[in-house]
């Protein structure tokens, strides 16, 4: 499926794609204008919230497209349009060449039957114009026949990731923490 489940979202999109829960580093102070839910407040306050609302439709949109039939290429365009530069991997190194081109090479080895986020919780610091969020990421992949890849087929969510977007414009793009690496992954 290329359906983006997100009920406030445990954010479970593996490729663990960016341990959505957790640090997502930073070193930003904490704002006192934070707004926090409860996991059981979560899905419907993150989908209804001015900020969590547009997140959670590029979330969409970007899982029907890594589901779609579009090319690994234009997959890996769609992730860095909607990824922020500089990006920061979950040990706060910015790494968003690495991160862009490690996903296209998974792109055009794999196909995506499922990719999924949900978010369990989120917080919004307004003087960074940082969304954290913790959430599960949700991920399906087969790899394609001919194609090299160190697992045959994916079939798992990544739990508990804690992974940051900031708003860069009017856009809300993926800025730390989103898990992409072996290490990131557990394979």
């Amino acid at each position: 499926m290329k359906k983006l489940v997100i009920a406030l979202m445990a954010f479970a999109l593996v490729i663990t794609l960016a341990g959505c829960g957790g640090g997502g580093g930073g070193g930003s102070s904490v704002s006192q204008n934070v707004t926090l839910y409860n996991s059981k407040q979560t899905s419907e306050a993150f989908k209804t919230d001015e900020n969590g609302s547009k997140i959670f439709a590029s979330m969409n949109d970007m899982s029907a497209q890594f589901g779609s039939d579009i090319s690994g290429n234009e997959k890996k365009t769609v992730l860095s349009n909607n990824t922020a530069d500089p990006f920061y991997d979950k040990n706060g190194k910015s790494n968003r060449a690495d991160f862009i081109n490690s996903m296209g090479s998974r792109f055009d080895r794999y196909t995506v039957n499922e990719f999924g986020f949900k978010v369990t919780d989120f917080k919004y610091y307004p003087d960074t114009n940082e969304l954290e969020t913790l959430c599960s990421i949700r991920l399906n992949l087969t790899r394609k026949p001919g194609k090299d890849g160190s697992l045959a087929a994916y079939n798992d969510a990544i739990l508990d990731q804690k992974i940051t977007w900031k708003k860069v414009g009017d856009t809300w793009k993926i800025y730390k923490g989103f898990p992409y690496t072996k290490a990131d992954l557990g394979f």
